[in-house]
């Protein structure tokens, strides 16, 4: 598990780590440390912002969040995801045509066929929907999900819904 350094007041911290703890399911350690006030100047450190992130550090942040809700990395469908994630991003006007412009980006990327794409990107979900914890971590993570009437998440909802969280977090 990896650590986190935030500029922030003491209850807000509080706060964070309580909200953060109910989301995951699980206890997070915490330490509280008094920064003198001539470290932090003016607007220097603003909190939540990452609109200057790389790409680099987006794809990071989406291999952590498929980590997080149990995506098994053994799976081609996971790069799939990631690329077609990162495509998404990159290119919001094209990102909702699936089938003629998200797929057959992806597979000229990976040098393959759209068609195994769809495939390997839906095995992928099913394998992480099929895991009774990865249920659980999807339904905390990203809110209410159809995974909780035992319906089949489909691509598309899912590549949203992840999308929707990278959006959200990397302020994009």
């Amino acid at each position: 598990m990896g650590y986190v350094v935030l500029l922030l007041e003491e209850e807000y911290v509080k706060k964070l780590v309580n909200l953060s703890e109910k989301v995951l399911g699980e206890r997070i350690n915490y330490k509280v440390v008094n920064v003198p006030d001539d470290v932090v100047k003016g607007d220097e450190f603003t909190v939540g912002q990452r609109k200057n992130e790389s790409k680099s550090d987006i794809r990071d942040g989406i291999v952590e969040l498929l980590h997080n809700i149990g995506m098994p990395t053994r799976c081609k469908g996971y790069g799939y995801i990631i690329d077609a994630i990162m495509f998404r991003i990159e290119n919001p006007e094209k990102a909702r045509s699936i089938t003629k412009q998200l797929y057959p980006y992806v597979a000229e990327v990976n040098h393959t066929e759209p068609y195994r794409v769809e495939r390997n990107i839906r095995n992928a979900i099913e394998i992480v929907c099929s895991y009774k914890d990865s249920r659980e971590k999807i339904k905390n993570i990203f809110g209410y999900t159809r995974i909780e009437e035992k319906h089949k998440i489909t691509n598309s909802e899912f590549l949203s819904m992840v999308e929707e969280r990278v959006r959200m977090v990397y302020k994009l």
